[in-house]
C-alpha cells in the first residue's frame, strides 16, 4: 500500500497539523507489467472521504508521481475552472 499524508507544516508556531492521507492498494488482479489500484480519499480525521479505481496501469515504466495523479483524478470531482 502506498499512503499519502498531506500536513501543514506552520511556519509560526511549528505546530504539525494532517489535512488528508490518499491510500492506494494493489488489488491483485494486475500482472507482472500492468496494475489495478484502489483508492480512497481520507479526512483530517482520516474518515472516508471518497474511492476510486485506477486500472491498467504501466507499473513498470511509469513514474510514482503519475500514478499518484491518476488516483487523485479518481477520487477528486473534475474542477470548473
Amino acid at each position: 500500500m502506498i499512503i499519502v499524508k498531506i500536513e501543514l507544516h506552520s511556519a509560526v508556531t511549528g505546530k504539525v497539523t494532517e489535512l488528508g492521507r490518499l491510500h492506494i492498494t494493489n488489488d491483485g488482479t494486475g500482472t507482472e507489467l500492468r496494475g489495478n489500484y484502489h483508492v480512497e480519499k481520507l479526512g483530517k480525521r482520516r474518515w472516508l472521504l471518497a474511492r476510486g479505481r485506477v486500472e491498467n496501469w504501466p507499473r513498470k515504466s511509469a513514474s510514482i508521481f503519475r500514478l499518484l495523479r491518476r488516483a487523485l483524478n479518481a477520487v477528486l470531482p473534475p474542477e470548473n475552472t
